[in-house]
């Protein structure tokens, strides 16, 4: 093997890994772009609500805010779609999706 080619092979392998790097790099951003996107506003829907930062949303009050409109529903909407667990969907709270 010339060294040529003993460049093109290093250079290949050198270029696998960097891309298996970047590949898992965009991978974990996308795991957090949800905790991200809520860490701006950090207790924003409570204060809103009314409601202390430690206790859970009722669901009445989450209904409450997704009807109000504005920025609180904005937020409620948010919480809904990323609680799913807690909330059902939003036509589970008794709100159902604008047209």
């Amino acid at each position: 093997m010339d060294t040529h080619q003993k460049e093109n092979k290093m250079n290949k392998s050198r270029l696998q890994e960097i891309i298996k790097e970047e590949i898992t790099a965009f991978l974990n951003e996308d795991k957090d772009w949800m905790q991200k996107a809520f860490s701006k506003n950090k207790g924003g829907l409570h204060k809103a609500l009314g409601v202390p930062e430690g206790e859970d949303i009722p669901v009445s009050k989450m209904a409450d805010a997704l009807r109000a409109g504005g920025k609180k529903e904005k937020m409620a909407r948010a919480a809904v779609n990323a609680n799913p667990d807690k909330y059902g969907s939003i036509k589970d709270v008794g709100v159902e999706k604008k047209k």
